[in-house]
């Protein structure tokens, strides 16, 4: 739930969320171990994990987050090339509980508090 902290923190200079949570990591990575292409490679998960689409530029790790959290929002429909029984079992083995309440209400947070112009660019990162 990392990547998502941006909606538990308010700050009224930055509307998205997504730089929010990122803002919020930056003075510990380095007590955290990370630097250089580690501390970049966590940055572009936390910025870029909700992009629809590939983001030119972000490494293979932020790419992998990325379709990582749409196989998991999607529940295993969209699944960049893992199978279907894989998706199910891994499902199964992990349950959602009440992942979809979670995450409407994450929707909700950006929709209203953060309004919907926010979701042009986290959705779409080339708007920014």
């Amino acid at each position: 739930m990392l990547h998502d902290v941006g909606l538990f923190v308010r700050d009224p200079g930055e509307p998205n969320y997504l730089r929010r949570g990122a803002n919020l990591i930056e003075p510990w990575l380095a007590d955290w171990g990370l630097a250089g292409d580690d501390a970049r490679a966590l940055r572009e998960m936390m910025l870029h994990n909700h992009a629809l689409r590939p983001v030119p530029g972000v490494g293979r790790a932020g790419e992998l987050f990325r379709r990582a959290v749409q196989v998991d929002h999607s529940r295993g429909r969209l699944r960049h090339g893992l199978s279907r029984s894989y998706c199910r079992a891994l499902f199964r083995r992990h349950p959602r509980l009440r992942f979809n309440r979670v995450l409407l209400g994450f929707f909700r947070t950006t929709l209203v508090e953060d309004g919907l112009a926010q979701l042009l660019p986290i959705l779409f990162p080339r708007f920014e």
